[in-house]
C-alpha cells in the first residue's frame, strides 16, 4: 500500500535545558531569556523546545534524582520577574561570566532573594497563594518535608523521620520556625508554576512546543518515598 505522504510531517527541535539559559545570576531561568529563547527557535524554523526534568535537584545535582515527582527546583525562579512585580529592588548580578553553574553558590545568594519577595508578597498573593495549594494537593506535604529536610541540614529524610515523630503516619503541630518553612516553600512553588506557565503559554502562542524528559527515578531521598514509606 503506498503511503500517503500528505499527512506526514516532520518536526525539529533542539534540546537546551532551562538552566543552560543565559542568564545574570548563575543558572538560567523562566525569565525574559526564555521567551528569547522560544523567538530565535521560531526564526529559525524549529516547533520543538526539549527541555530536562524541573523536579528539585537532589543527589549529585541530578534531575533524576528528584526531592519530589511533582515540585519544581527554586533555582528556575527568574529574580527579573520578581523584582518586575515589585517584590525586589535592584538585584546584583552574580557568576554572570562563568562557564559552569556553581549550584550551591547559586542557591545560597538567590535563597536570600527569594525570602526578601516573600516577605514582600506572601499578603499581597495570599489569595492566589491559597487557590494554588487548594488546586495542588501535593504542595503541602511537599512544603513540609523541604522545611523538615532545612532545619535537619539537608539529611536524608531517614537521618531524621524519628526526631520528627514520624510525620508521615502522625502528623505532628508545626512549630512557628517549621510554619515559617512552611509557608515560604509553598510561596516558591506558587511563584515557579506562576513563571513556567508565563514561558509555556509563550511558547504556544509562538507555535513552539516544550517538551521532555519526565523524572521516571523516584529519589530515595525524597517526597514520594517518604509520604510512602509503606511501598518502598
Amino acid at each position: 500500500m503506498p503511503i500517503d505522504m500528505s499527512i506526514k510531517e516532520r518536526k525539529a527541535g533542539i534540546l537546551l535545558p532551562i538552566a543552560s539559559l543565559p542568564s545574570s545570576y548563575g543558572v538560567g531561568d523562566f525569565g525574559e531569556e526564555a521567551k528569547e529563547f522560544i523567538v530565535l527557535l521560531k526564526k529559525a524554523g524549529f516547533s520543538l523546545w526539549q527541555i530536562l526534568p524541573l523536579n528539585p535537584l537532589g543527589y549529585g545535582h541530578s534531575p533524576y534524582q528528584p526531592f519530589s515527582s511533582f515540585a519544581m527546583d527554586e533555582i528556575y525562579i527568574s529574580l527579573d520577574g520578581l523584582k518586575k512585580q515589585g517584590y525586589l529592588d535592584e538585584v546584583p548580578t552574580f557568576n554572570e561570566s562563568s562557564s559552569k553553574i556553581e549550584f550551591e553558590k547559586v542557591r545560597k545568594f538567590k535563597r536570600e532573594l527569594l525570602y526578601k519577595a516573600y516577605l514582600a508578597a506572601k499578603d499581597k498573593e495570599k489569595k492566589n497563594i491559597d487557590k494554588f495549594v487548594k488546586e495542588h494537593v501535593w504542595v503541602s506535604q511537599y512544603a513540609i518535608y523541604r522545611s523538615f529536610k532545612e532545619l535537619e541540614g539537608e539529611l536524608s529524610w531517614d537521618k531524621w523521620n524519628e526526631r520528627r515523630k514520624n510525620y508521615p503516619s502522625n502528623p505532628v503541630k508545626l512549630s512557628k520556625e517549621e510554619e515559617n518553612l512552611y509557608s515560604f516553600n509553598i510561596y516558591l512553588q506558587y511563584v515557579l508554576y506562576s513563571q513556567w506557565d508565563e514561558v509555556h503559554r509563550f511558547a504556544n502562542e509562538h507555535g513552539v512546543k516544550v517538551i521532555g524528559d519526565i523524572p521516571f527515578y523516584v529519589g530515595y531521598d525524597s517526597l514520594d518515598v517518604y509520604m510512602n514509606q509503606d511501598l518502598f
